[in-house]
């Protein structure tokens, strides 16, 4: 089999089969290389100016860790949960907000988190508080239960969820900052009658 003619997923059984091939990781960072950069760039900007060199390096750790632990990353890969570029935005922003909060200044660390101390709030049980919040989709227009699925869920760049919803990426923003403030007037609501 050509490695371009294979599908993600066969690629990824390849890769952890021949881990030690590098045309395989060339193949992969062929498909996905600029979807990862781009992750790791609106990350990194998003929370503080960055250096070419800070976002190199966090690229190629991405693809590192995916062979680490004899390929952990790569075997967890689940194509019934999330597309291959998804999965890989994931570990690629994950890792961005890792390596920032290595250089953090203070004690501030640097999460996607919804809800943060600084309202009151404070995540005993993240799993419990996800439950709360899915919950009180149902209230929300199918367009924000999309939207809350692509930011929070699959953990797409703005950039990608503008192309899959058809906004501009302005608009992404906005409704990210709507979403999050509907959550948490959800939040306060059920915590007053608790």
């Amino acid at each position: 089999m050509q490695l371009h003619h294979a599908d993600d997923q066969s690629l990824v059984a390849l890769c952890v089969a021949r881990a030690s091939d590098k045309r395989v990781l060339n193949e992969l960072i062929k498909r996905y290389g600029a979807l990862v950069l781009q992750t790791i760039t609106w990350t990194f900007q998003r929370y503080t100016a960055s250096s070419k060199e800070d976002i190199e390096d966090v690229f190629q750790e991405v693809f590192i860790s995916l062979f680490e632990n004899e390929s952990a990353k790569l075997k967890a890969y689940d194509r019934a949960r999330a597309g291959l570029g998804t999965y890989l935005s994931c570990i690629a922003r994950s890792l961005a907000i890792n390596a920032l909060n290595r250089r953090k200044k203070g004690n501030v660390e640097i999460t996607d988190d919804i809800i943060d101390e600084d309202d009151g709030f404070i995540v005993v049980d993240n799993e419990e508080m996800m439950d709360k919040i899915k919950s009180m989709l149902v209230e929300f227009t199918a367009q924000e239960r999309l939207f809350f699925h692509l930011y929070f869920e699959e953990c797409m760049p703005p950039e990608t969820i503008s192309n899959v919803m058809g906004v501009a990426v302005d608009s992404v923003y906005s409704k990210k900052t709507k979403i999050i403030g509907k959550i948490k007037n959800g939040l306060r609501h059920l915590m007053t009658q608790a």
